[in-house]
């Protein structure tokens, strides 16, 4: 089963999900990153055996800590009439062809769904 989810886990890391997903993913390794070193110093392993997790774990907080992932996966959510009012401001911004074939399109899709949620 643990190899089953570990599968799972790595493909939820390399094909395009949902952030939340990708969170559990790398969550499960932190995990079993965790339990491999405190069960290799509660047995009295020498660092030989528990160097490799440790050092993964400090290559993935480095990984997260550059300030491109900080940005991404410290994104601020925003409130549902804020994120209308961000987009149209977008869209003005764009004042050529970009802009009018932007409205244009969100137009079209709150034609369709009149309940449509926008989200920043």
């Amino acid at each position: 089963m643990s190899s089953q989810l570990a599968l799972i886990s790595c493909l939820l890391m390399l094909v395009p999900v949902p952030p939340r997903l990708n969170e559990w993913a790398y969550a499960r390794f932190a995990i079993d990153i965790a339990s491999a070193v405190i069960a290799h110093l509660s047995v009295g392993d020498g660092p030989q055996a528990w160097s490799w997790a440790i050092a993964t774990g400090v290559l993935w907080a480095l990984l997260l800590a550059t300030p491109g992932n900080l940005e991404l996966n410290m994104k601020k959510s925003v409130r549902v009439e804020f994120a209308s009012a961000l987009i149209d401001e977008k869209i003005k911004e764009r004042g050529d062809w970009r802009g009018k074939t932007l409205a244009k399109v969100r137009g079209i899709v709150h034609d369709a769904d009149p309940e449509i949620v926008e989200e920043w």
